[in-house]
């Protein structure tokens, strides 16, 4: 499935001991797709359905206001894919940053990786995220390699919890979502 100008991925960083109460939070939202607590530069990434920016900018700015926020880093979506395969069923996946000379080949290379579950073409400081699985860490470390084999800059991002929003299903028809509690914070 294929979809443009659609979604946003939302870095989020916390104050000191507030990223639970955030993680809670943003599962509240119906515009929240997936929530995933990170480690290292973010605490949180919320991959979010927006139908326009304005609608984003809506919902990020009242995140904003939120004493559990220091601060965020957008990327809206110009281009987006999302495989039909079963990836949370995968034992190994992360999100990415990639970033290259020519940002659309690397959303086109993404798209026929065999382990790419999804990819958003966000043209700025980086070109695309994306989440990548495979049936082993191996596995997919190996395919991290061959991108930065070919020249690509890389960002990586494994979640230590997440929450799929089970009902996304009937906002976004075509995107298939079951409800994934794997740690501290669902």
């Amino acid at each position: 499935m294929e979809w443009e100008k659609r979604s946003a991925y939302v870095f989020i960083k916390c104050q000191p001991g507030t990223t639970e109460s955030a993680f809670k939070k943003l599962r509240e939202w119906d515009t929240t797709i997936g929530v995933f607590a990170l480690g290292g530069k973010w605490d949180l990434m919320l991959w979010m359905d927006t139908q326009d920016v304005e609608s984003a900018y809506k919902w990020i700015s009242e995140m904003r206001n939120w004493p559990e926020v220091d601060r965020t880093c957008t990327e809206m979506t110009y281009y987006g894919y999302r495989r039909d395969d079963r990836f949370w069923e995968q034992p190994a996946w992360s999100w990415i940053k990639v970033r290259s000379n020519q940002v659309y080949s690397v959303y086109q290379e993404l798209k026929n990786y065999d382990c790419t579950a999804c990819v958003g073409c966000i043209p700025g400081e980086w070109d695309c995220v994306a989440m990548l699985h495979a049936e082993s860490w191996d596995v997919l470390y190996r395919w991290m390699r061959d991108l930065q084999t070919k020249g690509y800059e890389i960002e990586y991002h494994a979640p230590l919890d997440c929450w799929w929003n089970p009902a996304f299903e009937g906002t976004w028809k075509e995107y298939n979502t079951i409800e994934t509690t794997t740690g501290a914070y669902s």
